[in-house]
């Protein structure tokens, strides 16, 4: 970790050790957990989470590598996540954004979650000043 970052590291039993940075370029951020558990390394931010380990990771990089540029993708702003949520507030879903299209990725997202009803998204980065939010077209879940 740079000096523009700061984390906290904890250790939980059996022996998992968890990073949480809550600080970026000395400001406060949308905390980052990183921890591992069973083999995996588990990144999550933004109201997302995945599990990065040998079976999921491609052959140019390790879970590690892989997990740690997802991170600092989403740090630096390149990576954002698309949150949606039903009408009554309720979470429905959540995916990366780490493309420039959003309306594009924001429809993706809507179709995989379509089933679920949702009325809103969100659109987050590690800046919470930059979230925006959407309401869900009709079109969008036709």
């Amino acid at each position: 970790m740079g000096a523009r970052r700061s984390g906290a590291w904890s250790l939980w039993p059996p022996g998992y050790l968890l990073l949480e940075i809550a600080r970026h370029a000395g400001r406060e951020i949308e905390p980052v957990l990183i921890y591992t558990a069973d083999e995996e390394i588990t990144v999550t931010f933004g109201y997302w989470e995945a599990h990065f380990d040998e079976l999921t990771q491609g052959d140019d990089d390790t879970p590690l590598e892989a997990a740690l540029r997802t991170v600092e993708g989403w740090l630096e702003g390149r990576v954002r996540t698309v949150v949606s949520f039903k009408a009554d507030g309720s979470w429905c879903g959540s995916s990366l954004l780490e493309e420039s299209d959003e309306i594009a990725a924001v429809r993706r997202h809507i179709e995989w979650v379509r089933d679920s009803d949702p009325a809103r998204v969100q659109i987050r980065s590690s800046k919470r000043e930059d979230w925006r939010e959407i309401e869900v077209s009709p079109e969008w879940l036709a």
